[in-house]
């Protein structure tokens, strides 16, 4: 039977690529990033947009007589853009910050069936759903994340300077670099399966998330798909692989300067905390983050809290729930190290994960 992504904790989803808030651009201008989480049936799916703008008009209209699940604005003019919502449900508006919608959906003639279980979607690169009124669209980028037994058989080739695709998995990303919206194509399909099995080997899939069968690869008792410090040689461990007790740095989980987007090294480590997280779910933890103290103390705090949150929403993107992990940004308040050398600030810049009490 085919297998759903790991998406169960979609209660309060936020964006797989968390984006960028326009924090430095010299004119006015606003992103928008996308996010389809597709279903087994190959039309359905959960969409989550998120938009923001530093000083451009900004519309994004809900298709059809869509209600969504949640709708989320960030920023100083929250309350009013969240009031400007409520006269109009079906549109998100905003000049400041940030804001995103969360809703079920499904493709209509946009999706082909060309074979059993094959399908094919034709889509524009750029939401049709945005509108600009003032300013640009400086960035935009699709995110399509397929069920564990689908495949991306091919998808559009672009020129280079059109946008670039970006293929993790059964994740598969376009970011427009150009002005105009091209059509893109993306075929996919049911893996095919063996129907001459009769008995079927639970630990014959090299991706079984079953600690019968898993590795465990520095033998400290918690399989490597959810050991968050893997090759540790620590003899004591907790329900992460990592030394009990402790707080823990999330190595992996580094930012370049004033952005909140996880890379994949920081996503391939949170796919670990995820299932760990999963395995135990009466414990409770808080993901923190902390910044150095370069540039103004305000701005660190918000820029932590946007870190501490986009760590939180992939988490529960891969199927945790969102009640047993917290999110809290620190800002600079509690340096690890001397903020007077590189390696001190390096140090400070931080995402940190603790256990927490109930």
């Amino acid at each position: 039977m085919p297998r759903l992504p790991n998406i169960k904790g979609l209660k309060q989803l936020q964006v797989v690529a968390v984006f960028l808030l326009l924090q430095s651009s010299p004119v006015a201008a606003a992103i928008s990033d996308l996010l389809i989480a597709m279903e087994t049936d190959g039309r359905s799916h959960t969409v989550q947009h998120t938009i923001g703008s530093n000083g451009t008009d900004i519309g994004l209209e809900l298709p059809g007589s869509i209600i969504p699940q949640e709708v989320r604005f960030i920023g100083p003019d929250q309350a009013e853009q969240a009031a400007q919502h409520q006269l109009n449900p079906r549109k998100l508006q905003l000049q400041s910050g940030s804001a995103f919608a969360r809703y079920h959906h499904q493709y209509g003639q946009d999706v082909t069936q060309s074979a059993e279980n094959e399908f094919e979607l034709v889509t524009l690169s750029r939401p049709a759903n945005i509108t600009i009124y003032s300013g640009e669209l400086e960035e935009s980028s699709i995110t399509w994340v397929f069920p564990t037994d689908f495949e991306i058989t091919s998808y559009t080739v672009t020129d280079s300077l059109t946008g670039k695709w970006v293929v993790e998995n059964n994740m598969l990303t376009f970011h427009q670099l150009s002005d105009e919206a091209v059509t893109l194509g993306i075929r996919y399909r049911l893996k095919p399966s063996n129907k001459l099995t009769k008995t079927i080997d639970v630990c014959s899939e090299v991706t079984a998330k079953i600690d019968a069968c898993a590795p465990d690869a520095d033998a400290d008792g918690i399989p490597d798909y959810r050991d968050v410090c893997l090759g540790s040689t620590t003899a004591e461990t907790d329900i992460l692989g990592c030394r009990d007790g402790s707080t823990l740095v999330l190595e992996a989980v580094k930012f370049t300067k004033g952005n909140s987007y996880l890379d994949v090294s920081a996503r391939q480590l949170l796919d670990r905390v995820a299932y760990a997280m999963q395995k135990h779910p009466d414990i409770h933890f808080e993901v923190g983050a902390h910044t150095d103290n370069g540039g103004a103390a305000d701005f660190n705090l918000k820029l932590s809290n946007k870190r501490a949150e986009a760590v939180r929403h992939y988490l529960m993107l891969k199927g945790v729930d969102p009640n047993v992990v917290r999110a809290a940004g620190y800002g600079e308040s509690y340096p690890a190290k001397d903020n007077s050398s590189s390696e001190g600030r390096r140090a400070n810049r931080r995402i940190e994960l603790t256990q927490v009490k109930k």
